[in-house]
């Protein structure tokens, strides 16, 4: 298999649901900022911008790899209702 089929398959397991977007909107603003300072070259012409340019790319492949998790909202009482007991918030006022 050649690397575009490769690339082909790993991206077409990406859809809308699994991306964690609030990652995506943080790389987008990080990009812009980055460009502004260093200027738009596709390039980067010094090393300084040749690790900016890596740590945009390690954010956004966290953004593909971490999904989101999803939190259920019981409507009676509007709390979150987490999946797993052990990461259910409490106060602290009950462990006294």
């Amino acid at each position: 298999m050649n690397i575009r089929a490769k690339l082909y398959a790993a991206l077409s397991a990406v859809t809308p649901k699994t991306v964690n977007w609030p990652i995506v909107f943080v790389f987008a603003i990080y990009a812009v900022v980055k460009d502004a300072y260093f200027g738009w070259n596709l390039t980067p012409k010094t090393d300084a911008e040749l690790i900016c340019d890596g740590i945009g790319v390690l954010v956004f492949a966290l953004a593909l790899l971490h999904k989101p998790e999803p939190v259920v909202i019981n409507h009676y009482n509007d709390e979150p209702n987490y999946d797993n007991e052990d990461e259910t918030p409490c106060d602290e006022a009950s462990h006294v």
